[in-house]
């Protein structure tokens, strides 16, 4: 199945879950970040029984210090 990771085509497995799929690409932080799907914003408690759809845009946004 294909979705999209901030632009980037990814193919994954059809019964992946959205905390799967972060945890395949490698996220080098795992705090201080926010996801959405569809432009819709995902609560990290939700990310192990959240299942994506074909085509599903996810955008992973790190938080960052500075002013």
């Amino acid at each position: 199945m294909n979705i999209y990771i901030n632009d980037e085509l990814l193919q994954i497995d059809e019964n992946d879950t959205l905390q799967q799929v972060i945890d395949n690409v490698q996220i080098k932080r795992k705090k201080g970040i926010a996801v959405a799907v569809d432009n819709q914003v995902i609560p990290r408690n939700q990310w192990t029984h959240y299942y994506l759809k074909e085509n599903a845009k996810v955008v992973i946004i790190t938080a960052t210090q500075g002013g």
